[in-house]
């Protein structure tokens, strides 16, 4: 199989874009992210990942936000064939919390917060 997303073989991909913490993505995280590129079959590149509090609250990150915890991912999208193909395997591999923008999708494995929700940017 080929593996896809890991801090380890590209460390920017998961840095928090502040350059001074070392937020990291969680496992679970990671596993969808994997799963849901291999059964999607189209490329998809993380715009945003990982990102302290600090970072959070200054782009005006929403309040329970899955990014401080390592448990949510921003995935850029163009075309709605894709946006659908992500959005079903996000789905089938167990994502239940999903957001949905024009040009990204959030993927969120958070356990504590809302449970089976999309929203829409």
């Amino acid at each position: 199989m080929i593996v896809y997303f890991t801090p380890k073989s590209d460390p920017k991909l998961f840095a928090c874009p502040c350059g001074d913490c070392d937020t990291k993505p969680s496992q679970r995280l990671l596993d969808l992210l994997q799963d849901t590129r291999s059964s999607a079959g189209v490329p998809m590149h993380v715009t945003s990942g990982p990102r302290c509090p600090a970072y959070n609250k200054v782009i005006g990150g929403a309040k329970y936000s899955e990014h401080p915890d390592g448990d949510g991912a921003d995935i850029e999208i163009f075309g709605s064939r894709n946006r659908f193909l992500v959005t079903k395997a996000a789905l089938d591999n167990g994502c239940n919390r999903l957001g949905i923008a024009k040009r990204f999708l959030h993927l969120g494995v958070s356990e504590t917060n809302d449970q089976q929700v999309i929203w829409i940017y």
